[in-house]
Parts: C-alpha cells; sequence; structure tokens
C-alpha cells in the first residue's frame, strides 16, 4: 500500500509544474489567437446549452480537443524531453551509442515535422489534428498524439492525467470567459510571432511573463460560475 501511495504521489508531484506550464501555455495562446478562441467557444455553446463542460462531453466537442493537442505540440512542456540513460552499448541508425551515454529525445523538432503535422508547423493551427468533418482524425496513430509526452516504456506515465487536466480547464475557459489583450512585462501588446523564443530555457519551459483581460461571457455564465464555487466550498 505504501508503495502504491508513493507511486501515486510521484504521478502528481511530477505534474505540478508541468501542467501549470501547459495551462499558461494555453491562456497566452488562446489571448494571441482570437480566431481559435471564437471557434471554440462556438463549438461548446452548439453543446453545452447553458451549462458548464463536464468530461462526458469531450468526444461531442472535437474541436477542444484539436486546441489541446495543439498546444501540447506547438509549445511543449520539455522541449528536449525527459534524459535517459543507455543501459548497454547500442548501435542505432550506424550512430555507436556507448553503455552510460545520456540520451535525450529532442521533443520539440519531433513536434515540427511536416510530414506529420502538416505544413506551417511554427503556427498555431488546431484544425492539423481534425479530418475534413471536423472530427479528430482517427487514421492517424498515436505517434500524433503522445510526442509530447515521451515514447515506449519510458513515455510520461500521467500523460493522460495531464491531457484530462488540460482539457477541462480549456473547455471550462472558453465556455465561461473571453480571454484578451496579451501584453508583456512592461505593458506592451506580445506578438503572437516568434513566442516560443520567449519561453524560458530549462527542463520544464514556462511561457514568459504576461497579463491578460478576463471577462465574463455574459451574465448568465457569471451566475453558472458563482453557482458552481458555491456548491465547491
Amino acid at each position: 500500500m505504501n508503495e502504491l501511495a508513493a507511486s501515486l504521489g510521484n504521478v502528481y508531484l511530477g505534474a505540478a509544474d508541468t501542467t501549470n506550464a501547459a495551462i499558461w501555455s494555453y491562456v497566452l495562446l488562446i489571448a494571441l489567437h482570437p480566431e481559435v478562441q471564437r471557434k471554440g467557444q462556438a463549438a461548446l455553446d452548439n453543446v453545452l446549452n447553458g451549462r458548464l463542460p463536464t468530461f462526458e462531453d469531450w468526444n461531442t466537442i472535437p474541436y477542444v480537443d484539436a486546441i489541446v493537442n495543439e498546444t501540447f505540440r506547438y509549445s511543449p512542456i520539455t522541449p528536449l524531453g525527459v534524459p535517459h540513460v543507455t543501459r548497454t552499448d547500442d548501435v542505432y541508425e550506424g550512430h555507436f551509442i556507448p553503455k552510460g551515454t545520456m540520451v535525450f529525445g529532442n521533443l520539440w523538432a519531433l513536434l515540427r515535422e511536416e510530414e506529420i503535422y502538416g505544413p506551417n508547423v511554427d503556427e498555431f493551427i488546431p484544425e492539423r489534428f481534425l479530418n475534413q468533418d471536423g472530427q479528430v482524425d482517427s487514421t492517424k496513430n498515436y505517434y500524433l498524439y503522445d510526442t509530447a509526452f515521451g515514447w515506449g516504456r519510458r513515455i510520461c506515465p500521467g500523460k493522460d492525467l495531464a491531457h484530462e487536466m488540460l482539457w477541462l480547464t480549456a473547455a471550462s475557459l472558453l465556455a465561461t470567459f473571453d480571454i484578451t489583450n496579451p501584453v508583456d512585462a512592461d505593458g506592451k501588446p506580445i506578438d503572437p510571432v516568434g513566442i516560443n523564443d520567449k519561453y524560458t530555457q530549462r527542463p520544464v519551459s514556462m511561457p514568459p511573463f504576461f497579463t491578460v483581460t478576463v471577462k465574463p461571457r455574459s451574465p448568465v455564465v457569471e451566475s453558472l460560475i458563482r453557482e458552481d464555487i458555491e456548491e465547491v466550498f
């Protein structure tokens, strides 16, 4: 039981910084791309009919999932992945890798492979994850969606938790608020072009400092938020 508790604790602790970074990236990106924000809001409004989103809505609002997937792709939380060490000598595509070598999987480069993600990989385009009918493209293999979390036996064990947390956060914010006017620490408007170059150069990459204007979308939405808060507290 203690080992199980420790394992679960590691999942939650490991997701603390990374999930926080993903949420802040999401907020900045939808503020910088109002057309994506409006499209996501319209998709939610068409399904929710005046209520707040739940996980049961996941499969009925594919555009929101596309926004989440594009957030993970466009601004990967760990651009160089998590380092691994070879346990034995190995050869990969003619390259000798001795035992004890630290190996990084360059997630940044992998997530910008045009053969996989299509053209304009340096642009924030959620539609790349959808088919022509606007549904999640199920013909793609897992590589398209999970690369940001690593691969194989060493894939992030908390990837499903992280994806679910960001999806619910993304859907809830889109359904309830307009997020606009992103400005930097000096109060200057942030240019979406080259924004990734301003992220912190650390193992967990965070967006640059920014502020946004957040307003409830309507009095009805504001009332729903207050009711939800009262139920929790």
